[in-house]
């Protein structure tokens, strides 16, 4: 199918001088001219662009999509630990079906809100991968590990074959991470063993570290170093490393991040309302480390609105004196997210020959004029509201502000039918305890 964007205020993310008004041309899901469209291009479907600007679709980095039934829930928690053991007797009842649901929702929610691509870290992964499958979205999932290394080995022998399909199958719409937990939920053998899956599957592995100053003074206490350092003495510290939050570190752990080449993966606000303290993004990022954009979980942040991670990282960041350009805001939520989950080939700037991974962002609104910058608008002024086009790869999923395919009243009665039954089982549970 060829498909025509007209007209649009173009930003590619190829360079903050790089813009460009024009059109986009999309041939079988495939940028195929950008800019001046050739007149012999004829479309099957054309969008108008006037009054948006297109940029690559936002990419998530670091969330649970499924803990949609945690919004506005729980919310009086003052630290991760205690947040963790509320949210963790919830989960301990959830069904297959209540991660698909909540999959589906929060593929929905993110698509609404330009997000065209997320990272996941859940139990249950083919029910996350039936959602995906189902929405054309683009996932990254990851085969999660609790505990020690034998109840991570029976996890893995049971389903890395079968996920390693879907990712083959999938030609790229998904692709799959070896994600332990975190340092205080994984023994060492775990993380032993994930780096050595993922070496041997050519996968990356995601986890959790240094989010809250409680872990870092625990492994300080218990095991004499840090949990970067205790990581890296596990050999699980690489390129292919990818680190949530990394909100607490010393000169050391900087210095090992940067030696190692790992990822962090930025949660402003999840860090934020937990208590769990702002992360040295600036400092991560002079020091040459990637540093790209996550929302976390709906329960720790309440949402999965990109558009509200873009603001508050920059607010954040200033407010400590260390500011983040618009520019450099937009980049961690585009194109280095595409870039540290493995994908930059594919997504994360607009360019011939990559995937037609699309958002078209109203600039009408009196709440955004005038645009001046659109870095600046991007960030501090649009909204995740403002989105009225999305496209993965060349399918147009969103479309004047309504779903294309997905059915969200569905969606919506089935989320509360399922968080019904699901208080119910936890209640019947503490009953018969």
């Amino acid at each position: 199918m060829k498909i025509l964007i007209q007209d649009a205020r173009i930003l590619p993310m190829t360079g903050e001088g790089d813009e460009a008004r024009g059109s986009i041309a999309i041939e079988d899901g495939v940028i195929c001219q950008i800019g001046e469209v050739d007149t012999s291009f004829k479309a099957d479907l054309v969008v108008d662009g006037s009054y948006h600007v297109a940029l690559p679709g936002l990419i998530n980095t670091h969330t649970h999509a499924a803990m949609q039934y945690f919004k506005n829930f729980n919310d009086a928690e003052t630290n991760l630990q205690s947040w963790l053991q509320s949210v963790w007797s919830y989960e301990a009842v959830m069904s297959d079906e209540d991660i698909y649901w909540g999959s589906l929702s929060a593929i929905a929610e993110m698509i609404a809100g330009g997000t065209t691509c997320f990272n996941d870290m859940y139990f249950s992964v083919p029910e996350t991968i039936r959602a995906l499958q189902e929405t054309h979205m683009k996932g990254t999932v990851g085969l999660t590990l609790f505990g020690d290394e034998q109840e991570s080995r029976e996890r893995i022998e049971r389903s890395l074959h079968s996920l390693l399909n879907v990712k083959r199958e999938s030609k790229g719409l998904i692709d799959l991470t070896i994600a332990p937990h975190a340092p205080y939920t994984c023994t060492d053998g775990t993380y032993r063993l994930a780096a050595e899956v993922a070496r041997d599957h050519d996968l990356m592995v995601h986890t959790h570290l240094s989010e809250s100053l409680f872990e870092v003074e625990e492994s300080k206490k218990t095991l004499g170093e840090s949990p970067v350092a205790h990581l890296n003495s596990l050999d699980s510290l690489h390129s292919n490393t990818l680190c949530a939050h990394v909100v607490h570190t010393d000169t050391h752990d900087v210095a090992t991040l940067k030696k190692q080449n790992a990822a962090v993966l930025h949660n402003p606000s999840s860090n934020c309302k937990l208590s769990n303290g702002i992360a040295p993004i600036r400092r991560y990022m002079d020091e040459g480390i990637r540093v790209a954009l996550g929302t976390d979980g709906s329960s720790s942040n309440n949402t999965l609105d990109m558009f509200r991670e873009m603001r508050l990282a920059a607010m954040i960041s200033a407010s400590q004196g260390t500011p983040l350009s618009p520019y450099e805001i937009v980049e961690m939520a585009t194109k280095t997210g595409a870039q540290v989950l493995g994908r930059l080939d594919t997504s994360g700037t607009l360019e011939v020959g990559k995937d037609a991974d699309i958002i078209l962002v109203d600039t009408r609104g009196i709440h955004t004029t005038p645009i001046n910058n659109p870095y600046s608008a991007l960030v501090f002024t649009l909204a995740s509201c403002d989105v009225s086009s999305v496209f993965i790869r060349g399918k147009l999923v969103y479309h004047s502000k309504q779903f294309t395919e997905i059915d969200i009243n569905t969606i919506r009665e089935q989320l509360c039918l399922h968080w019904e039954s699901m208080k119910q089982r936890v209640i019947r549970k503490r009953r018969s305890t």
